[in-house]
């Protein structure tokens, strides 16, 4: 198994963790995933959409299950996609020293039963760009707001939670109503 994310996907996901990052009370944001699963397991983040959660902090994202999962099955059909799963942010945690999932986020995404992927978009200052390169992790650069990025994206299969592989593609993300 292996994660492909578009080049416009991955825009809205960066755009939505920066946004919690800079919210005068920074929090932790999310977002719905949607794309496509391959006959070879290979996961297609095709776009990606911001949800607004009913409670945010600094650790954590508070919703609704009931909520989302009706939202992720409404844009599934406008988009003619699948609903793959969930992403959201990390705020001031070092992408870089961060390798794994929290035991939180591994059993919400194991007992999320529309789900197959889960990803993390950690968010921190830094004066320049990561120089690191990983086949499990993008590392991204905001120079205009020195804002550096590590994308990464888990998945579930034959019940257990494992980082996957994952690069960018280009196209994603489409307009919704």
């Amino acid at each position: 198994m292996r994660a492909v994310i578009e080049a416009g996907a991955l825009t809205v996901m960066t755009a939505t963790a920066r946004h919690g990052y800079q919210a005068r009370r920074r929090h932790e944001a999310m977002g719905l995933l949607f794309g496509r699963v391959g006959a070879d397991g290979t996961v297609r983040i095709e776009h990606a959409e911001p949800y607004r959660c009913a409670r945010q902090t600094r650790m954590s994202v508070c919703f609704s299950g009931d909520a989302v999962d009706r939202r992720r099955r409404e844009l599934a059909r406008q988009l003619d996609m699948t609903s793959l799963g969930l992403f959201h942010s990390h705020v001031d945690e070092n992408g870089l020293d961060s390798n794994g999932q929290s035991y939180e986020d591994c059993q919400g995404l194991y007992d999320d039963e529309m789900a197959c992927i889960d990803a993390t978009v950690y968010v921190w200052p830094r004066d320049m760009a990561p120089r690191r390169k990983s086949s499990t992790s993008l590392y991204l650069y905001d120079a205009e707001n020195r804002l550096a990025f590590a994308v990464r994206v888990f998945g579930k299969t034959r019940g257990y939670v494992s980082r996957l592989p994952v690069e960018v593609v280009r196209g994603g993300s489409r307009d919704v109503e």
